[in-house]
């Protein structure tokens, strides 16, 4: 009789570079000891360490041996199938079969740089398309999100262990604010990859033109703040915004709820009056896209916010009583524009 052989597995898989084994086991049914030799032939048998190459298993015990194949780092391997057989020599004479396959690797990723970028016009960025993988990436480039993107190619192909860059263009769309928009590669082999960046989108600045008159409302702030003083000092505040009649304000009926605030929308002044106690201040906030101001003649000469742009606010402490006609230094007297509607007068306020 004979010693008793079997592998625990026959099938073995590595990518390149990784390593895979099975154990082959040894079981003495005799009355002596006996010592056994393995070694490994055929295809894969170069990628091959046996530890311990040879033993003496007693008698009805079991000896076990490791067999280890190191795939070499070659990307010429991947996607092939090695053969190998084990032998067991001494005492027997045994020949067992097996196979590693060599898979493909597909470990391609995208990014984008920069992560975030803001500006009024359009913002360039660099897609970098890699490939770590063991085959050569081919496939698509989209763009998915509400931003226009143009990229500089449509489709890549990446040798392995190389990188691509792509052009891409942001075009803002919609709304100030951010944006996020993703890229997706989409390899004819394996699953989409996608990157992501930011772009936050400036309000517009305003320019002459027709383009420039159909975005940003053309319009004239005046109005006149009024204190009267009787024994105990009090404040009342009359703003009476100039809107031409062909351009209708987004001023809210209500107003802002603080008191002592006015907001400047809609090409006018909210809310249209107001009463605060002498030594009040008062803070003007512009929530239009185009720049304004407060501008006025006060008791110790001009007093003006200067340019407020959309977001800002500026406050004041009306400590004399008065009354003060304000108006936005940007809009006063006539402007002439480039639309249908031409020659809209916007008067100045007078005291």
């Amino acid at each position: 009789m004979s010693v008793a052989v079997r592998l625990s597995r026959s099938a073995l898989a590595a990518a390149p570079g990784r390593e895979a084994g099975c154990d082959v086991h040894m079981t003495n049914p005799t009355a002596g000891p006996l010592a056994v030799a393995v070694t490994v032939a055929g295809p894969a048998a170069e990628w091959a360490v046996v530890v311990p190459p040879a033993l003496t298993v007693a008698p009805g015990e079991s000896g076990r041996a490791r067999v280890t194949f190191t795939v070499p780092d070659c990307e010429r391997l991947a996607g092939s199938t090695r053969a190998f057989a084990v032998h067991v020599t001494g005492g027997t004479s045994a020949a067992l079969g097996g196979c590693i396959e060599v898979p493909e690797v597909r470990d391609r990723r995208v990014s984008i740089h920069p992560l975030l970028a803001r500006g009024r016009g359009p913002t360039a960025h660099t897609l970098t398309v890699e490939n770590r993988g063991t085959g050569t990436a081919r496939g698509a480039l989209t763009s998915v999100g509400d931003l226009r993107l143009r990229l500089g190619v449509e489709r890549v192909s990446v040798a392995p262990g190389e990188q691509a860059t792509v052009g891409v263009t942001a075009t803002p769309s919609g709304r100030p604010g951010p944006r996020v928009f993703t890229v997706e590669a989409r390899p004819e082999t394996g699953p989409t990859v996608t990157a992501r960046a930011t772009r936050f989108q400036d309000p517009l600045r305003w320019r002459r033109g027709a383009l420039a008159a159909g975005m940003v409302l053309v319009a004239a702030l005046t109005g006149a703040l009024v204190i009267r003083v009787s024994g105990t000092p009090v404040a009342h505040v009359a703003a009476t915004p100039v809107t031409p009649p062909t351009l209708a304000s987004n001023c809210p009926a209500a107003g802002p709820a603080d008191p002592h605030r006015l907001d400047i929308a809609g090409s006018a002044y909210c809310p249209a009056t107001r009463a605060v106690a002498a030594g009040t201040e008062l803070s003007w906030s512009n929530a239009d896209l185009a720049p304004h101001t407060v501008t006025y003649d006060g008791p110790d000469g001009p007093v003006d916010s200067g340019s407020m742009a959309q977001g800002r606010s500026w406050s004041t402490r009306f400590d004399h009583a008065g009354t003060y006609a304000y108006y936005c230094r940007f809009h006063p007297g006539k402007r002439r524009c480039r639309t249908k509607v031409c020659s809209l007068p916007y008067p100045s306020p007078s005291l």
